[in-house]
């Protein structure tokens, strides 16, 4: 019987990871929609937003969280009009408002909320300094801006992981601190020599999956499974740079 108990426990966990999988999938397809490339750069910050979480030796509840905020942390770009600072500006927090009803994102809210705060006090909504702003939303920022320089702007080309991570490390918006993790996570994923947006073809994330399913079953398997068959997805499209990049560039914040 407490075999029986166990199994059912585990079924309608996996059942329920799935359907989580699937929601937000839909969600970020819909923005995709709205605004092309957005799936892409989504996917991408959560990938990073795991990496750095990892590195910070985060419990795996809190590292759920973060990829969670990572995923649909500009959901709220949904309402908003391309090239509109105004609605960009509010855009995390119409996110939480969109996301307030589905529970297992309710964590992530404060994230997302504050995932353009900046250590400084530059950031917005708010102009939140620094340890006021919630872990989970410095992660995302840091990751955000990653992607923005690997990715590449109209203004900005893009720069390679190992000068991206120079620039973040110069950033006072930033913190150091989960700069320097994310740096450690590219170099243990073998992406440091990548020369732009190609780091993510690069990552060692399959390896990694196997080697977690050698060493043990892991409640985090399956969804780093399903994220690496992603990264690969993702690393064969063509790039897709459009203004969602722009927003989140270090040296261009909102330059729409």
């Amino acid at each position: 019987m407490p075999l029986l108990v166990a199994w059912w426990v585990f079924a309608q966990f996996g059942a329920e990871l799935e359907a989580h999988e699937r929601t937000m999938d839909t969600l970020v397809a819909a923005l995709d929609v709205r605004h092309p490339g957005a799936a892409a750069h989504s996917q991408r910050v959560a990938i990073l937003c795991d990496w750095i979480g990892e590195s910070l030796r985060v419990g795996p509840k809190v590292l759920v969280e973060m990829r969670t905020a990572g995923l649909l942390h500009d959901i709220g770009l949904l309402g908003v009009r391309e090239g509109d600072p105004g609605e960009v500006r509010d855009h995390p927090v119409v996110g939480t408002r969109m996301l307030d009803g589905i529970s297992f994102a309710i964590p992530a809210l404060p994230a997302i909320a504050a995932h353009h705060e900046r250590m400084d006090g530059s950031g917005y909504p708010r102009g939140t300094f620094g340890p006021d702003i919630p872990l989970g939303a410095r992660v995302v920022a840091v990751a955000d801006a990653f992607d923005a320089l690997t990715s590449g702007t109209a203004e900005h080309p893009a720069v390679a992981p190992r000068t991206a991570l120079q620039r973040l490390a110069e950033d006072r918006g930033l913190d150091p601190d989960v700069v320097a993790a994310l740096e450690r996570a590219a170099e243990r994923h073998g992406v440091l020599e990548a020369s732009g947006q190609d780091w993510l073809g690069r990552a060692k994330l399959g390896e990694r999956v196997r080697a977690e399913s050698d060493a043990g079953p892991r409640l985090t398997m399956a969804t780093m499974a399903t994220m690496a068959t992603k990264a690969a997805e993702l690393a064969l499209e063509a790039s897709n740079v459009t203004w969602i990049t722009r927003h989140d560039h270090p040296q261009d914040r909102l330059g729409l």
